[in-house]
């Protein structure tokens, strides 16, 4: 029989918050599958946007249009959006199900990434402890976080009333693009640990490039395996092993599952999309990328969305292959929006090779809601402190330091500079501004405790010692870092 609770299916994940807010007054316990933790602090006054909203439409008109677009008049996108919940008190405590190549225990690697968010105090940084046998629960940014795969959910205290949220990137094994595990068997797994969620939000999180577009189905997939409808749920596990033979080369199977999956059902994109994939045949698989393109325009190439797959993925890129994008970008016919977005992921791919004057140049092109972008000036900002002319990325830190999602960074390398040339003052003043952004962070901290020596304050170098000390000892006391 058919769910009888609202599954809800869109494209990027921050579109969860408007429906928990259309839903406020249910439970405010998430399980949340996600390879990443939504949670970035933000302004006050964007809360306050969203505290003023009194309708859906409200809401809706507050999320960002595309995780490119760092425009102020937003108050949430997909790297914030469970802070906003938390804050609206729509969301009081976060089962994150991380997938098993996203450590669930301390390591150096996720200490330093949650040392650096902003907001973080050392108290909530070292606030997790072991819950079973596998589990983490601690706090950060307010709000109860437990960590945990999705076998150990039949063991924590759920209760009986949940929401079940879902980002199906977490189903994809990244750089190599594969699925990990059938999306389906997960799902069943869980409602049969946990019971049935009030509400379900699934995500396919292709547009911003984190999921690759041959994986887009597997939202459709869950939200028939959620509905129970058996004949839905036998097309996509075909979709599903079809994608498998993909990854393992053997493409024959994968093209006879896909052959039997468009002749049950013509209609769908997805099997047009991965017979291309499979096929040998150049213009076949041209054939079948154009009419997959025909059904649903969601398989139309993106160039933005392209470009972000590989920062977004960790995916490598060659300087051919950047070559190619580069041509590519040029050729394509595109509105002014999409050619203003392709052009700040472009460059953003340009700024981490190094090629600072083209990242620059497209920049430079930008007007609206894209001048100064606070991820691609950061990121060319970082290229020019590490060449032999660091000062002259001073312009672009202090825009930086402007926008509330680097100002952190930002803040750091300003201090980094004055440092470098002489100014021990300036470059305290510069560290105390990053250690007030990120509290848990400790590379504030021991530039702080180099200035103090500089200027010969020798209690402050003495108190900072011993906290930077202190710290370093329960930091080795963590699951995970003895």
């Amino acid at each position: 029989m058919p769910a009888d609770f609202p599954i809800h299916l869109f494209e990027e994940h921050s579109s969860t918050l408007p429906i928990w807010w259309q839903h406020r007054a249910s439970p405010r316990v998430a399980v949340y599958l996600d390879a990443h933790l939504d949670l970035q602090q933000t302004d006050t006054d964007k809360i306050r946007m969203l505290q003023k909203c009194k309708t859906l439409e409200q809401v809706k008109a507050l999320e960002a249009p595309h995780h490119l677009n760092p425009a102020t008049r937003y108050a949430f996108g997909i790297e914030n959006f469970l802070y906003s919940a938390s804050k609206l008190n729509l969301l009081e405590r976060l089962i994150w199900v991380a997938p098993p190549h996203i450590p669930r225990c301390y390591s150096p690697a996720l200490l330093e990434y949650v040392q650096q968010m902003d907001g973080i105090s050392f108290e909530e940084l070292t606030s997790f402890v072991a819950t079973g046998t596998s589990s983490l629960r601690g706090q950060l940014l307010g709000l109860d976080i437990t960590i945990c795969h999705y076998d150990d959910l039949v063991n924590l205290d759920i209760g009986s009333y949940y929401y079940l949220d879902i980002d199906i990137d977490y189903f994809v094994e990244v750089p190599g693009d594969r699925l990990w595990i059938d999306p389906g068997k997960v799902v069943q797994d869980i409602i049969g640990q946990i019971g049935s969620p009030c509400v379900t939000t699934i995500s396919r999180a292709v547009s911003s490039g984190f999921t690759p577009l041959q994986f887009r189905f597997v939202g459709d997939y869950i939200y028939v395996v959620l509905q129970q409808d058996h004949d839905a749920c036998g097309h996509y596990q075909q979709l599903y092993q079809a994608a498998r033979y993909i990854d393992l080369n053997e493409l024959d199977k994968a093209l006879s599952l896909c052959y039997e999956a468009i002749e049950y059902r013509p209609d769908c994109a997805a099997s047009h999309y991965l017979l291309a994939l499979a096929s040998s045949d150049v213009k076949q698989a041209v054939a079948m990328n154009a009419h997959a393109s025909e059904l649903d325009q969601s398989y139309f190439f993106e160039f933005s969305r392209e470009a972000c797959g590989y920062p977004n993925r960790g995916r490598s890129l060659s300087h051919a292959q950047l070559h190619k994008l580069a041509i590519k970008l040029e050729t394509l016919k595109l509105d002014s929006e999409q050619r203003a977005l392709a052009e700040v992921a472009m460059a953003q791919l340009y700024a981490k090779a190094g090629m600072l004057e083209e990242a620059l140049h497209l920049l430079n092109k930008q007007i609206g809601d894209l001048v100064n972008h606070g991820d691609l000036l950061l990121a060319i900002a970082s290229k020019i402190l590490a060449g032999d002319k660091p000062q002259q990325a001073r312009r672009l830190l202090s825009l930086v330091s402007k926008h509330d999602k680097n100002r952190a960074s930002a803040t750091l390398f300003l201090g980094d500079l004055a440092f470098c040339a002489g100014d021990a003052s300036q470059a305290l003043t510069y560290y105390n501004e990053t250690h007030k952004l990120a509290p848990a962070w400790m590379q504030p901290l021991e530039n702080q405790l180099l200035c103090y020596k500089v200027l010969g304050e020798t209690s402050q170098v003495d108190s900072t010692s011993a906290l930077i000390s202190h710290r370093k000892q329960l930091i080795s006391l963590l699951p995970g870092m003895s």
